[in-house]
């Protein structure tokens, strides 16, 4: 018996002695820990020739060196390159992806509830999704996710969408599932003119 309880005790000496030097050491580092927060900031990108290309704003920024990406959270972006009205995008989070190469704009991944908005007079024009890829440098954004999209036209949905928003192009990607389905306004009578 006091063999047993010998063992016992040295048992549990072992396992108090493991437990007290894994609460003593250091946790293992991450090596990619966070190297820089931002709250409620907002970036501004100028052109070469001084002229506000885009502004980013976002209740948090946080960047992380190694791999070169910062997460945003409630991002909103303003894209003032694109014709007269610049665009106003929004989402619940994203992403500020690297430049791909060398001399290349940045990527920013858009995720939840992304609703993009060009608010010309008379002609505004809203495009809703789930995800978004948008190159600020090349005024394009892009998705593979169902997107709608609304003017004063009508409202088409597709199953994904490439967008050059400066000269307002856009190609609509369908599949088996989700077609490309436009429905056109009536055409609005001035009732000035009638009167």
């Amino acid at each position: 018996m006091l063999v047993i309880l010998i063992v016992a005790v040295g048992v549990a000496w072992i396992v108090f002695d493991v437990e007290r030097r894994e609460a003593s050491s250091p946790p293992a580092s991450d090596d990619n820990v966070p190297d820089t927060y931002l709250v409620n900031a907002r970036i501004k990108q100028f052109g070469a020739d001084g002229t506000l290309r885009h502004v980013i704003h976002a209740s948090r920024f946080t960047h992380y060196p190694r791999t070169d990406v910062t997460t945003l959270v409630a991002p909103e972006i303003d894209l003032h390159e694109v014709g007269n009205t610049p665009w106003h995008l929004t989402s619940e989070q994203g992403r500020i992806l690297p430049a791909p190469a060398a001399g290349a704009s940045e990527t920013i991944e858009l995720e939840g509830e992304v609703h993009a908005v060009r608010g010309a007079e008379g002609a505004p024009v809203t495009i809703n999704t789930e995800a978004l890829f948008v190159h600020p440098g090349d005024n394009y954004v892009e998705t593979d996710r169902k997107v709608v999209i609304e003017d004063q036209r009508g409202h088409t949905t597709a199953a994904g969408m490439q967008a050059w928003l400066d000269p307002g192009r856009y190609v609509l990607h369908g599949h088996a599932s989700q077609r490309v389905v436009s429905r056109l306004n009536p055409a609005r009578e001035d009732i000035s003119k009638r009167l």
